[in-house]
């Protein structure tokens, strides 16, 4: 059984590595509270729970992008979010022919860069 928790005991838990999550808490809403908390440290913790391997989803690619394009977070940051969520867009692109067309990709782009 989940544990409902607010979104500040929620993003308390990046303090940890993934591994060490408790399977009671849903990591999805953990790493959705960090990407929508309106200061830049959460979603760095989150950031580094991505890039640790958590899947990554259409949910959490959209809130990349809305990382990506507010401007009150480091460039750094924001370019960090935005190439997170382009490559699960694109490496949907490759499996899924909607999301070509959906994004703008183009499979013969895709297979150049591999």
């Amino acid at each position: 059984m989940l544990i409902d928790m607010n979104p500040s005991e929620l993003v308390s838990k990046l303090t940890r590595p993934l591994s060490e999550l408790d399977p009671s808490i849903d990591p999805k809403s953990v790493v959705m509270a960090a990407l929508n908390w309106p200061s830049q440290g959460w979603v760095l913790e989150a950031l580094d729970w991505l890039d640790q391997g958590f899947f990554i989803d259409a949910e959490i690619a959209n809130a990349l992008e809305s990382v990506a394009a507010t401007r009150h977070y480091l460039q750094s940051t924001r370019h960090r979010a935005f190439a997170v969520a382009k490559r699960w867009r694109k490496q949907q692109a490759s499996t899924d022919p909607m999301e070509c067309l959906r994004y703008g990709y183009s499979r013969r782009s895709h297979a150049d860069e591999n």
